[in-house]
């Protein structure tokens, strides 16, 4: 005779076999476990065919409050009857916990206030759900309401990469990705100066707070009876390059100055650690956060003040453009600040360009890159986003080349 357990929360049909059970299982598989591995409902004969009649659930709730009973006691008050199919119905309502509760082999009656505390819990969370279903549709309509400000922040934080899920993406049949979520605050009109690309990638948006050291008195040349320019775009507003070229016998003298950001920051320094944990000064559409403290462009920059501290590589270049002499030191400048429309008419540029050209043929004919791509600057001002395409002057070129004749001297000296 086959007696009705439940394993692993199904019903089975148990025949005993030495000191295990045989199991038959709703799919008709069979199992052998422990007695103990089984909650036991009624001792049979059983089917698995179970119907559980209507019961007075409610009515065996109010008489049995906070008390615990055995499943068979609770089936026969609220069935009128102890059977397989009402033994498994009230194990069903011990399981759904919302009256009567299963504790190891028996069941406890929920007090009232624990009965009230529950439907208040479910009428909360129903409540919640229709809200939530309410706002997906607003947000599905393209007509979001004050009271989806909860989903729209969840979004928000999808779409800066603060989170890896959404249930209102998921319920809006959307991906759940930050550029789908971006695509939404787009078009919902919630985002529209917002670029959440740094913060989505972790990146620092405000500048370092560290003091700015003194320059150390050390001993640099003096340079500045000699030209020097620092040429970039219009809008640049950290010249950290300036160059200058003059014919020599051996065909020219290059001078290349670069900012000498090492003269304030030492290394291991907490200057240092900053710059390194930010990697790069970040140029974004709505502004500029550099990876050392603002005043320390005013200090460094080339040609912001009417002497610069820089960096210094001189070198004598053939005029096929081959490497002749280079030395690197210290220095004291006085630079001039161009456009690179302005650099193309200053004739004493002229050298720089010769130069820059003759050098630049001999890397290419020795299988160097050159890599020419349109560029554009990307720029916020006011409320419009201002897209300008960057001429490529052939000025451009000259400062390339010389800042490649510094790198091939660099590695040179290393």
């Amino acid at each position: 005779m086959a007696a009705l357990v439940v394993y692993k929360g199904r019903p089975a049909l148990a025949v005993e076999k030495g000191d295990r059970l045989e199991l038959t299982l709703p799919d008709g598989a069979r199992v052998r476990v422990r007695p103990k591995d089984v909650l036991w409902l009624h001792p049979g004969p059983a089917s698995l065919e179970l119907n559980p009649p209507e019961g007075e659930e409610e009515a065996a709730w109010e008489l049995l409050q906070g008390q615990v009973v055995d499943l068979k006691d609770l089936a026969e008050l609220v069935y009128g009857v102890y059977t397989p199919e009402t033994a498994y119905g009230a194990y069903l309502l011990a399981q759904r916990g919302e009256r009567f509760l299963l504790e190891g082999e028996r069941v406890r009656a929920r007090t009232r206030e624990e009965v009230e505390a529950l439907l208040e819990a479910r009428r909360k969370r129903e409540e919640q759900e229709r809200r939530f279903q309410e706002g997906v549709r607003r947000l599905r309509e393209g007509v979001p309401a004050p009271e989806d400000r909860s989903l729209i922040q969840e979004v928000e934080a999808m779409a800066l990469g603060e989170r890896r899920e959404s249930r209102v993406l998921r319920a809006l049949g959307l991906p759940e990705t930050p550029e789908a979520a971006h695509g939404l605050l787009l078009r919902l009109g919630v985002w529209q100066r917002q670029n959440p690309h740094p913060r989505r990638l972790g990146l620092i948006l405000v500048p370092p707070e560290l003091p700015l050291p003194a320059l150390p008195q050390e001993e640099r040349v003096d340079l500045t009876h000699l030209p020097a320019y620092a040429i970039d775009d219009e809008e640049s507003q950290d010249p950290d390059d300036a160059v200058y070229a003059e014919r020599v016998p051996e065909g020219f003298q290059l001078w290349v100055h670069v900012a000498d950001v090492a003269a304030l920051v030492e290394p291991s320094s907490p200057l240092d650690q900053e710059a390194m944990r930010r990697g790069a000064n970040l140029y974004l559409p709505e502004g500029t956060v550099p990876m050392l403290p603002q005043e320390a462009t005013w200090v460094l920059g080339l040609g912001l003040k009417e002497v610069s501290p820089a960096l210094t590589f001189r070198l004598r270049v053939s005029g096929e453009g081959e490497i002749l002499e280079e030395e690197v030191f210290p220095s004291w400048v006085r630079v001039r600040r161009l456009s690179y429309q302005e650099a193309l008419g200053v004739e004493e540029l002229d050298p720089l360009r010769d130069l820059a050209l003759a050098f630049r043929r001999k890397r290419l004919a020795q299988g160097g890159l050159d890599l020419r791509l349109p560029e554009v600057k990307v720029r916020l001002e006011g409320q419009e986003v201002r897209i300008r395409p960057l001429e490529a002057y052939e000025s451009r070129i000259w400062v390339q080349e010389a800042m490649h004749l510094a790198g091939y001297a660099a590695a040179h000296l290393a």
